[in-house]
């Protein structure tokens, strides 16, 4: 009798532990805001309380971070957007980082450097030496961590044959890897990998893009676009000229996850903050590209979780 009770109590804490919410502030850019576009409901759908905040300025730099933390002794000074989701629905607002690092009592701080410069560890200090300073004193009892972001698709000029960068995808995020490594490892903190999630799912599908040449592009009919080749970071999309005048004209992006990225994406802070077995999750959304394409990278983000648990673990 005695030991079932013990059973029972086990249980229930165990279960009260698991209902608790978790809090997560983000604090990045368009490469960490994709992330709120599945998360919540890969949460919700695994059984976990969750509040996201996202806080979003377009390529963002720790550079620009710290000066706007500076900035913001002018209380009207709220550049973010912010993006929050947890029981009560979705809220969007302004703010700047002092104000929401005291809003809530954050669980964890998400960190990350812009993607441009995230393969140039020079760039990082003294920034982002300063906002974690900040982060600490505001939020002492919240764990920070880092999200790897990942390399571009072969689309960008900058990797391709004769690109300003000097290095091709692969060159790009060793480089981008071992930057945030040295961050870490200097502060010993943890890594979301979603870097290594996108990786992996290249090379276990593989991707097959072939950058289209001039003339391809040229020959493209709305709504057709050319094919990615599996890619998960990229897309191609019909838009009007910004000034809203004239016809569709086909546009490309190299650098952001593509819909069924940003489910990848989800997938690894899913593992990563809940300890969840994506590889069971009954959450697969329409736009990740079919049950087949779903698992794998599934079990991308389960193996990045894994390995960055033994790798990418600094505490």
């Amino acid at each position: 009798m005695k030991r079932t009770l013990c059973m029972v109590l086990a249980v229930a804490a165990v279960a009260a532990a698991w209902a608790k919410e978790t809090k997560v502030l983000i604090i990045g850019n368009s490469f960490s805001v994709s992330v709120m576009r599945n998360w919540p409901q890969l949460a919700k759908a695994s059984g976990n309380e969750l509040k996201a905040a996202s806080m979003y300025i377009g390529g963002c730099s720790f550079q620009r971070h710290w000066e706007n933390v500076e900035k913001a002794t002018d209380l009207t000074f709220k550049p973010y957007d912010i993006w929050i989701s947890d029981a009560e629905g979705v809220k969007r607002f302004k703010s700047n980082i002092p104000q929401m690092l005291a809003a809530d009592k954050w669980d964890f701080v998400t960190i990350q450097q812009a993607s441009h410069a995230a393969w140039d560890p020079t760039t990082y200090h003294p920034y982002a030496d300063k906002l974690i300073a900040k982060i600490k004193e505001l939020a002492p009892q919240a764990e920070i961590v880092i999200q790897q972001t990942w390399a571009y698709c072969n689309l960008d000029k900058r990797i391709r044959p004769g690109g300003a960068w000097k290095f091709d995808q692969t060159g790009q995020y060793e480089r981008t890897r071992d930057a945030y490594i040295s961050l870490a490892k200097q502060y010993k903190f943890r890594m979301i990998p979603t870097g290594l999630a996108v990786q992996k799912f290249r090379q276990a599908l593989p991707v097959t893009l072939v950058c289209p040449t001039h003339e391809q592009l040229a020959s493209c009919k709305k709504p057709e676009t050319p094919d990615l080749g599996g890619e998960i970071v990229g897309r191609f999309s019909w838009k009007k000229p910004k000034d809203g005048k004239g016809e569709e004209k086909l546009s490309q992006d190299s650098i952001h996850l593509n819909a069924s990225g940003e489910y990848l994406q989800a997938l690894v802070w899913q593992a990563f903050f809940f300890g969840t077995d994506v590889t069971k999750t009954t959450y697969i959304p329409a736009y990740a590209g079919g049950k087949e394409r779903a698992s794998l990278m599934q079990s991308c983000a389960s193996e990045a979780v894994k390995e960055a648990a033994t790798s990418f673990d600094f505490r």
